[in-house]
């Protein structure tokens, strides 16, 4: 019968001790036990996990959740895994991978990662018998706090342009840096909003300066190709400050036929509009466990052995590939 550590989920022979659970640089007394040296200032405080190791993946990265992380059940045959969910929290400094996998018997959930203060880590599992419906949707929302963040660099950034180009009207230098604001703003990606956003506002700050300079010297065509420029690189800027307020979003529900009307449910919460709890990130396996994950489990329900042959050539098949 095969062990698994219950800190890490490493498969351990009969007997042996988890390298998880032994401390490095430790002095040992004749026994193996570790000798008692004091208790040092900062486990007191407990700033960080006194039992990090390096050498540990504690996002468990490359491994199927059964059998490498959770012991099969009699018979059981893992069909589909997937990497479906990131779980952040930005006050924990929390960063967790949730992955789902569906074997011939149980659905399981599990996410594992680390926060300030040591390792987290959620399992859930259901009988595949018992499951009745699941749903996993991915969208966008508005956080607040992201919407803030960018405000106050935007803020900063064009404070900054502004007093770097003087108080003196010149037109070379603010030529140049709209000129080039304009010109990365059109080469960067199209999901960088909040690198568009500081692009811009340096943008229209440059042009201010420009208009400036065109009032003084009464360069009454030049002020009003200014004015277009500068309006227009503002209006950009409020675009991609909106933009980079909103963020994607995944909520999980897996629906049981007793019990409980929910076997496994996670979504992103916010309070006052401000992301204070754990949100779920979308992945790149995000949109195929949603295509796939109740196909599986009906398919199982409803043709058996065939269900889960058919399933598991079409895993077999996507790893080649």
């Amino acid at each position: 019968m095969a062990y698994y550590c219950v800190k890490c989920g490493r498969k351990l022979p009969d007997g042996a001790i988890c390298p998880c659970r032994i401390r490095r640089g430790v002095p040992r007394q004749e026994g193996g036990q570790p000798a008692q040296s004091g208790v040092s200032f900062q486990n007191i405080l407990r700033l960080n996990d006194p039992d990090y190791d390096r050498n540990t993946d504690y996002y468990e990265r490359g491994k199927q959740i059964v059998p490498d992380l959770v012991a099969p059940c009699e018979n059981e045959i893992p069909i589909r895994q997937y990497h479906v969910v990131d779980i952040r929290s930005r006050l924990q400094g929390l960063w967790a991978e949730g992955r789902i996998m569906v074997t011939n018997k149980r659905l399981l959930f599990r996410a594992s990662g680390r926060s300030f203060i040591g390792r987290t880590r959620v399992e859930q599992e259901y009988e595949l018998d018992e499951i009745s419906g699941i749903n996993i949707s991915h969208g966008v929302r508005f956080s607040l706090f992201d919407f803030f963040n960018s405000f106050l660099l935007a803020a900063l950034c064009g404070t900054l342009v502004y007093l770097l180009l003087g108080q003196e009207p010149a037109w070379l230098l603010p030529l140049l840096l709209t000129a080039g604001c304009i010109a990365a703003m059109y080469f960067l990606g199209r999901k960088r909003h909040r690198w568009k956003l500081v692009l811009s506002t340096a943008g229209a700050m440059s042009a201010v300066k420009l208009l400036f300079w065109a009032q003084v010297g009464q360069h009454m065509i030049l002020g009003g190709l200014f004015t277009i420029a500068m309006t227009l690189l503002f209006i950009a800027a409020l675009i991609f400050l909106f933009m980079s307020g909103m963020k994607p979003v995944v909520s999980l529900a897996v629906m049981c036929k007793a019990g409980t009307d929910v076997a496994i449910g996670y979504q992103s919460m916010q309070h006052f509009r401000l992301q204070t709890a754990q949100e779920l990130l979308p992945t790149a396996e995000t949109e195929t466990a949603i295509q796939e994950v109740g196909a599986i489990i009906n398919d199982i329900q409803r043709l058996g052995d065939y269900g889960i042959e058919k399933w598991r050539s079409a895993a077999r098949e996507a790893q080649k590939v």
